[in-house]
């Protein structure tokens, strides 16, 4: 039965259908399987059934009452059906089965958060979300409970986890703002409202919590340019009207001409403070404090959203580093660095696909940049998309044909994807290019054994261990290449000095098979 139900889960993901059929067919087999009905339920649930699949979990909740998981899986869809109160109390017994459930725990702090019972909402969805920290509805359903509770600050945090998770969505910072204005934490809501402005410069709900920021902190002229933008956008905005409203009733209420833009002084100022801050980027706070000064004197020069976009990535903060550089690429669009920096940025805070987006516009401005080329390949691969990231490898390659990381990071890719020739190919070229490095001939010696080369293999071992004798792989595959040659007793001779210098579970594999044959 237990093979039955993986073959279900497996099935789910491609053909539901095929899926539905096992289970019918297992619930024939044994109509008495918990198992089986709660793969019809997980079925059920997949394709959006709430109500069927709650049906399927109650079976199974019958046959197996004591199964936490059952009881929360239930909840789960009873809460999603709009059952709210038999959901509530399904929970509640799977947490009496095993109270440090996490997706129990916090699928009813969300519960708890929607009928509005905050104060135990949130003792849920911490004890949660300690052991699942990146559990987004939990943080979400978080952050509205601390807000109505008046826990505003705390509300932010929970915003800027989200943001931490979801780096290229401007809602978190926007959001974030909103509770630090709601906490009168008026510098760091513009702070954040600005890095929502920087991420969804589209988004006509950035430009009204950045107006709303602004308003806060008395600049009401630029609280109106924002709202303006915000109307440009999206026309049919209420809240965005009626926020014009409120603020040009202030100015008429306060006659002040508005702020003048930065002459060409201010900017050549703000320039220069931000090359300063660039030579004390060791002394985080000095440097900061000029970026800060140039940002006040002229927030239309790149160069000082630049700055501090290097500090945030020196620091390691690349999801603070990301709007500032996006904010410097606007304001600078024919500058490559801005958006290189941009895609590097993007690509250490876990968004492969911002990161793509930005290298290829890099590589519109400046098409001959080596190092963004290098940074696209690796965008694709994290992606996932290994046959474009060997195109743009085999375009590295003609264009850069000394390129050795490319070469051997070719051979990787085509290794992976079993096209083993093109992989001996990629290797002999980083060989060549580097011949005191080893690895690369045991690379390549891989790739030979997989097209039954031996003697070429073997060849290959040799020279690696020639260079290093030290080098496990090396031992390993020259024992591999023998064994398959038929050399068992020189076979088991590598494969034991191989393990003797590192352990390995593949080593032990080929050496327990080599020592069958020989009966030892």
């Amino acid at each position: 039965m237990q093979a039955l139900m993986a073959e279900v889960l497996r099935l789910v993901e491609t053909d539901p259908a095929a899926a539905e059929a096992l289970c019918a067919e297992a619930l024939a087999l044994a109509p008495d399987s918990s198992d089986a009905h709660a793969g019809r339920g997980y079925v059920a649930f997949r394709r959006g059934d709430k109500r069927a699949a709650a049906a399927a979990y109650a079976r199974a909740v019958e046959l197996e009452p004591g199964d936490a998981m059952l009881h929360a899986n239930l909840a789960a869809n009873l809460a999603g059906a709009g059952e709210r109160a038999p959901a509530l109390t399904a929970f509640t017994r799977a947490l009496t089965l095993q109270p440090d459930l996490p997706f129990a725990l916090l699928e009813r702090g969300v519960l708890l958060v929607d009928l509005e019972r905050d104060a135990e909402g949130v003792a849920d969805l911490e004890a949660g979300l300690r052991q699942d920290p990146q559990d987004r509805r939990g943080l979400d359903a978080l952050a509205r409970a601390r807000d109505r509770l008046g826990e505003h600050v705390a509300a932010a945090e929970a915003h800027r986890r989200l943001a931490a998770l979801e780096p290229a969505s401007p809602a978190h910072r926007c959001n974030a703002a909103i509770s630090l204005l709601r906490a009168e934490r008026r510098d760091e809501a513009l702070r954040a409202a600005e890095q929502g402005v920087a991420l969804g410069p589209g988004l006509a709900a950035a430009w009204v919590t950045r107006a709303l920021a602004r308003a806060e902190r008395g600049d009401l002229h630029g609280a109106a340019q924002d709202l303006a933008q915000a109307l440009a956008l999206d026309p049919a905005s209420e809240h965005a009207r009626e926020t014009l409203a409120t603020v040009n009733a202030a100015l008429a209420a306060v006659p002040t001409p508005p702020p003048s833009p930065p002459d060409a002084a201010a900017r050549e100022e703000a320039r220069r403070l931000a090359a300063e801050a660039m030579r004390l980027r060791q002394d985080d706070a000095a440097a900061f404090a000029l970026c800060e000064r140039a940002l006040a004197l002229a927030p239309d020069v790149g160069e000082a959203w630049a700055a501090r976009g290097y500090l945030h990535y020196s620091r390691g903060e690349h999801v603070d580093a990301v709007p500032d550089y996006a904010q410097a690429a606007r304001l600078d669009p024919g500058r490559k660095v801005y958006r290189h920096n941009l895609g590097v940025n993007l690509a250490k805070a876990g968004d492969h696909a911002g990161a793509l987006a930005a290298f290829d516009h890099a590589l519109a401005l400046a098409p001959d940049d080596k190092d963004v080329h290098v940074q696209r390949v690796l965008s694709l691969q994290a992606l996932g998309r290994d046959e474009a990231a060997a195109a743009g490898l085999d375009e590295l390659l003609r264009r850069w044909p000394t390129d050795v990381d490319a070469a051997t990071t070719l051979g990787l890719l085509r290794f992976k994807r079993g096209e083993h020739a093109a992989a001996v190919e990629a290797y002999g070229l980083a060989s060549r290019l580097r011949p005191d490095d080893a690895m690369h001939l045991v690379n390549r010696a891989v790739n030979l054994l997989e097209l039954g080369r031996l003697e070429q293999a073997l060849g290959d071992c040799e020279r690696a261990l020639a260079l290093s004798p030290r080098l496990a792989s090396a031992w390993r595959v020259r024992g591999e290449v023998r064994l398959r040659a038929g050399a068992v007793a020189s076979a088991i001779a590598d494969l034991e000095r191989s393990l003797e210098l590192r352990a390995d579970p593949l080593t032990q594999r080929l050496l327990d098979e080599a020592r069958a044959r020989l009966g030892r």
